[in-house]
């Protein structure tokens, strides 16, 4: 699925001078427990299950040089090992995907960490490298995608993520709610882009007010003014 993107939380993507060297790894964070679809991450796509099929995704971008999978169920991990997958073993009980990756990273060697959600079957991989484009240039920052949305019945839901923006970019709220009331949505995408040392602020910091309050680890991010 091709989306048409724009990111919340990057000013640039185009200043060669500020790129530096960094390695970049992949990180998908799958959890049994699902509160709206448990055992998601193994149900069947194309023949595979949900993980393998977006770990395999992942492997095509070019822009990292690693991918991993991070969980705590050994159902999931014999699933990725069999399949010849990089498995990062979690023992921490994780509110949030995000967390689990924080932990999964420790032994890693990583300046560059996106965490890509374990249900992104339409995944593009050229996505991937767009993130990983943006926070190169982006080191303060948390880079993560959005997309237009004109399905009103999907705006609608609460299981589809809207985000609100300003005008340059940076995201100023997400909910499951639909906002702006009348539009135009725009639906995030769950790819999270992060220097290493942000990711680890995130970790520490906790779950915030508006995280509880949406169920959406990204509100942590805003909560703290992290942008």
């Amino acid at each position: 699925m091709g989306w048409p993107l724009c990111f919340s939380g990057c000013s640039t993507l185009t200043d060669p001078l500020r790129i530096v060297p960094m390695r970049a790894v992949a990180v998908i964070p799958a959890r049994m427990g699902s509160k709206r679809f448990p055992g998601k991450v193994l149900t069947s796509v194309r023949g595979e299950p949900l993980v393998v099929h977006v770990w395999r995704r992942l492997l095509t971008v070019g822009a990292l040089d690693a991918v991993y999978v991070a969980t705590g169920d050994d159902r999931v991990a014999e699933v990725v090992s069999a399949a010849g997958g990089e498995v990062l073993l979690t023992k921490g009980i994780h509110r949030c995907g995000t967390d689990r990756v924080a932990e999964a990273i420790e032994p890693v060697a990583a300046d560059i960490v996106v965490n890509v959600q374990a249900d992104c079957a339409q995944l593009n991989p050229v996505v991937v490298e767009q993130v990983v484009s943006a926070i190169r240039v982006n080191d303060n920052a948390v880079v993560t995608p959005v997309t237009p949305l004109t399905d009103s019945t999907m705006a609608a839901s609460p299981d589809c993520v809207k985000a609100v923006v300003d005008e340059t970019g940076r995201g100023i709220y997400f909910s499951r709610s639909l906002v702006p009331h009348s539009g135009p949505w725009l639906r995030h995408v769950g790819i999270y882009g992060f220097r290493r040392q942000t990711l680890e602020t995130f970790a520490a910091l906790g779950p915030s007010r508006l995280e509880l309050a949406e169920d959406l680890e990204q509100l942590r991010l805003i909560d703290n003014g992290i942008p």
